[in-house]
């Protein structure tokens, strides 16, 4: 009996918390959206060129001609996600004309906000138990930088939750390590954003590693086994659909935008010579909760979060046997994020735009 209400606390104290976080987004959407409609004199809006950009793409998918910018043109591969212009298409196969395709676009990003919201409770809950479920949800909807970044009608709100929702999935499934779910959503991450297939790569490894320890146990799972290339093939999957379209593994976008592109080799050279510096200012943005006024960390934000980094490499180690999930993998997530994050030449445009997602 008592067993029985410990375990169902727990659980109510979650569905208010759920509730409380869905009343607050909802909140803080309809002023974002009754903002916008005063700049815009009354009608829906978003604030990026790219975001036009992702709906002509779905646009032409809508009309049977995938992959170009419009009827007639070459193949193209200047939509960046290649999930998103598709969850896009609806309005567009029902013919609802522009707002209502702006709309759809808002109503996926408060939906991604929503569930990110859930899942920010469920990675913090696995993590930290139940003050690290409330200190995650607090943090995530404390941003207004995410607010922003889930509402501009970019992939962000896919790419985040997509992400978020590999973490839980990798802390649920890394003791037995046999990862029957988690082999086969990288390829959904891998296609919501470029960075998404970089991450596969890295859980690859870190799903070889998790493999080979659980495979030395009585009963534990075969290594090697084949299921474990299936994160590096999601890893290589957009690029390889990129060389399918256009001929190259790059992007339309990332041809534009990434420092490996730059025709230039001396202005190449510097670039990725002067890399450390920018890994450390995108490290900074990230301690600074992505507040960076002039350039400059904001001391009240990098000294607890900075302290709180460390707190979490220690207790990622010590003790060894720990009454939360292990969640070593960020420290190596964390690393390649900011590393692949640095790769576009303006990567702190758009209130950390490419930041935002992970």
């Amino acid at each position: 009996m008592i067993e029985a209400v410990k375990k169902r606390i727990p659980s109510r104290a979650a569905l208010a918390l759920g509730l409380g976080a869905v009343a607050f987004i909802t909140y803080q959407v309809g002023r974002l959206l009754s903002v916008e409609r005063m700049i815009t004199g009354g009608e829906l809006s978003l604030p990026l060129d790219d975001s036009f950009i992702y709906l002509q793409y779905a646009r032409v998918i809508a009309e049977g001609h995938p992959f170009v910018y419009s009827p007639g043109n070459a193949p193209t591969t200047g939509a960046t996600s290649l999930l998103w212009p598709f969850l896009l298409a609806p309005p567009h196969l029902l013919n609802l004309g522009p707002s209502m395709a702006i709309a759809w676009a808002l109503a996926l990003g408060v939906v991604g906000l929503v569930v990110s919201a859930f899942l920010m409770m469920r990675l913090g809950r696995l993590l930290g138990g139940a003050w690290g479920m409330v200190l995650c949800l607090a943090l995530f909807l404390g941003s207004p930088y995410l607010l922003w970044g889930y509402m501009s009608g970019m992939e962000i709100p896919l790419y985040a939750t997509v992400l978020i929702a590999t973490a839980i999935l990798y802390l649920e499934e890394r003791r037995e390590a046999r990862f029957p779910r988690l082999r086969w959503w990288l390829f959904a991450l891998a296609a919501s954003r470029p960075e998404g297939a970089v991450l596969s790569g890295v859980l690859g490894i870190a799903m070889l590693l998790e493999r080979r320890r659980a495979s030395r146990a009585p009963g534990g799972p075969r290594f090697p086994s084949a299921s474990l290339l299936l994160p590096f093939a999601a890893a290589a999957l957009p690029f390889l659909i990129n060389w399918a379209i256009s001929g190259s593994i790059e992007s339309t976008s990332s041809q534009a935008k990434s420092i490996l592109a730059e025709p230039h080799l001396d202005v190449r050279h510097k670039f990725l010579v002067d890399s450390p510096k920018v890994w450390f200012v995108i490290v900074k943005a990230y301690l600074s909760f992505l507040q960076l006024p002039e350039g400059a960390a904001v001391p009240r934000f990098t000294v607890t979060s900075g302290a709180a980094l460390l707190l979490f490499a220690l207790f990622a180690f010590l003790p060894r046997r720990r009454p939360w999930a292990d969640g070593r993998v960020l420290l190596l997530l964390f690393p390649a994020a900011v590393l692949v994050n640095s790769l576009p030449v303006a990567w702190s445009v758009h209130f950390y735009r490419y930041q935002l997602g992970f």
